[in-house]
């Protein structure tokens, strides 16, 4: 269920004729750890089903679109069904959702779908870019789904949904974050990957990092175990495997 009218009556239950399903309910409900993971995973499957466009590269913010008949959710209302807001692709939302499926343990599935929404791939995929329109090397805030413009891109360069896209692949994927003066290394890797290599700049200093997908992994600081890395301004060498 996603909110409730002035009056008292739910919208977003089931078999609703406008956003019967929404993105945001199904991730936050991973995202926020609710208790019942039964019903985590019928969220993230339900999404998976009713949002996501894998023949127009799009993940819809909710399902179906709001129309100008019967009662009206304001703002949303100004938008043509499937355009922006209104059942369209809202980048950060579609990012957020991508992120729960990685937290859910469906990295695979998150990965690709990443990928998939990513200007990058879209440009390597004729008729994805045909449609897209945008620039190639910016993400879009939205993507509509309106019939007939499925898959155009609109609102480029929002660096908002690309500062989570970046922080989703940085954080959930590579699984490097940091808290404090302390660099910790817990990556959710597909299933298709060897590893990763990667070298961080911090604050002048050199960090040098390889990972190894594997299970039971330890890491080594300068080739000695080690739970984080210190941040302490000096170069380090970091494996993972």
């Amino acid at each position: 269920m996603r909110a409730f009218f002035d009056d008292g009556t739910p919208l977003g239950v089931k078999g609703d004729s406008r956003c019967e399903i929404d993105s945001l309910t199904q991730s936050f409900a991973v995202l926020c750890d609710m208790p019942d993971k039964s019903r985590r995973d019928m969220a993230i499957k339900s999404a998976l089903e009713k949002l996501v466009d894998t023949e127009h590269g799009i993940i819809k913010l909710f399902a179906p679109p709001f129309t100008t008949q019967g009662r009206q959710a304001g703002y949303v209302n100004a938008y043509p069904p499937g355009i922006r807001e209104n059942g369209g692709q809202y980048t950060h939302a579609a990012v957020w959702f991508c992120r729960a499926l990685i937290k859910n343990g469906q990295q695979d599935v998150g990965y690709n779908l990443l990928r998939m929404i990513n200007p990058a791939y879209k440009y390597g995929v004729e008729k994805h870019w045909q449609r897209y329109k945008t620039e190639a090397y910016a993400l879009s805030g939205d993507v509509y789904s309106k019939t007939g413009i499925e898959g155009r891109g609109g609102w480029s360069l929002y660096t908002g949904a690309a500062g989570w896209y970046y922080r989703t692949v940085y954080e959930d994927l590579l699984g490097i974050t940091q808290i404090e003066n302390k660099l910790y290394l817990n990556p959710v890797l597909p299933a298709s990957w060897k590893g990763y290599t990667a070298k961080l700049l911090k604050d002048g200093a050199v960090i040098d990092i390889a990972v190894k997908h594997g299970t039971d992994m330890q890491m080594k600081v300068d080739g000695k175990l080690a739970d984080f890395v210190p941040l302490d301004g000096e170069n380090h060498s970091v494996i993972l495997e």
